[in-house]
């Protein structure tokens, strides 16, 4: 797998699934890299396959990585020139599913907003931001959402083709860093 292919923040890997939350937390457990050289490790040593081998192989299931982790298990936006913008947001935490709806300014909002009304963080949104981390009719959009949480800041970053899907895990890999500590 080249670098290019993992979500490259300039300090950390973000993982994209379950699969690869648990690859990379293992490899920093067990081989003691640290995130930002993994795709690198993993480039000139073992493949990722025998590394997601290798964490199966010791037991490590996937519903342990994902435990105390909020989870996007789908969404549904709804906007236009003439309505207001509506999200559906459907999240998983510990196996439970919880589903809502709310309204905002546009479709991200709405699904921030979502969001919140599930998670129940009080978090504010400070700084949201996207950039292109490849070109053409697939490019792949990269958010990072900065939330104001007990006077710190926590960046969030997401990674999708979809830049709506992009901002929601975006904001939910930082409410995940709120709940985490």
């Amino acid at each position: 797998m080249a670098p290019t292919e993992w979500a490259l923040w300039p300090t950390r890997v973000v993982p994209r699934d379950c699969t690869e939350f648990r690859l990379l937390r293992f490899c920093r457990r067990r081989f003691f890299i640290g995130l930002p050289r993994l795709p690198v490790f993993i480039e000139r040593g073992e493949g990722k396959m025998d590394l997601i081998k290798k964490t199966r192989d010791e037991n490590w299931e996937e519903g342990d990585w994902c435990k105390d982790r909020w989870m996007l298990q789908g969404y549904v936006v709804n906007s236009g020139s003439h309505i207001s913008a509506t999200a559906n947001v459907s999240l998983c935490y510990n196996g439970d599913g919880m589903e809502t709806v709310a309204f905002g300014i546009g479709p991200i909002e709405a699904a921030f907003h979502a969001i919140e009304n599930i998670v129940q963080t009080g978090a504010q949104l400070v700084s949201y931001s996207i950039r292109s981390m490849s070109q053409g009719m697939d490019a792949q959009g990269q958010v990072e959402v900065q939330l104001e949480h007990g006077g710190n800041t926590i960046t969030g970053v997401g990674l999708s083709t979809d830049i709506i899907e992009a901002s929601i895990k975006a904001y939910l890999d930082g409410v995940n860093q709120i709940l985490a500590k």
